[in-house]
């Protein structure tokens, strides 16, 4: 049974995360800062276990890995991130949301990662996913959100720099890109389902293999420039 791990799961993208693996029989450990109100979320049948984990926190990351002991973790799917607000432009940055949204896209990521590495080294094929977005790509920028942006290119080159450490560990580090999905964050003009996102996300996810490691796609499959 394929044991995964998924953050950020009690809405959106990791909560379409949690119903199409619970489908197909995972167990999952679904992590959200607010367990008593994700309603739909205890909803979903299957081998769930759901944890009240912040990842801003390093000491709460660090508890769940305590708790996990040393089960190994097939999958470490980082998907809870943060928008940045509204003032992200040259004339009203707003730096108390940056520092509040590096806590959450940037580091968020790395202390779970740091923190359950050795579980999903203990895999036989342990991918550590982070779901990032083309609006991180220096290569791809039209500018504007500049918190945000910032923060997504800064945990691509942490991932990417992390890849290239864990290479003789055969554990696989991809960083994707999700779409313009129909989310909280997405709003409801976004042009792609939750549904239709993760689909082909774990498409990505279940090919990849050692020579995608360190590198972006999107969710369809499509590599992104840095």
């Amino acid at each position: 049974m394929t044991r995964i791990v998924i953050t950020g799961a009690n809405r959106g993208i990791g909560l379409e995360f949690v119903k199409q693996y619970a489908q197909e029989g995972a167990e999952i450990y679904a992590l959200c800062r607010s367990p008593e109100e994700a309603a739909e979320l205890k909803s979903i049948q299957g081998d769930i276990h759901i944890h009240k984990v912040d990842v801003t926190h390093e000491s709460e990351c660090q508890r769940f890995a305590d708790e996990l002991d040393e089960k190994s973790i097939d999958i470490l799917i980082n998907n809870a991130g943060v928008y940045g607000g509204d003032k992200q432009s040259l004339s009203n940055l707003d730096f108390d949301k940056f520092h509040a949204t590096l806590e959450t896209n940037l580091f968020g990521p790395l202390y779970m990662t740091t923190a359950l590495y050795k579980n999903v080294k203990d895999s036989d094929n342990g991918k550590i996913i982070t779901i990032s977005s083309k609006m991180g790509s220096i290569g791809d920028s039209s500018g504007g959100m500049a918190i945000y942006r910032t923060s997504k290119t800064a945990i691509n080159m942490a991932m990417h720099a992390l890849a290239s450490e864990a290479a003789n560990d055969n554990v696989v580090f991809l960083n994707l890109h999700p779409g313009w999905v129909q989310t909280d964050m997405g709003g409801e003009q976004a042009p792609t389902t939750p549904p239709e996102s993760v689909e082909g996300l774990r498409k990505v996810i279940a090919k990849a293999n050692m020579t995608d490691s360190g590198h972006f796609y999107d969710f369809q499959g499509n590599e992104l420039p840095w």
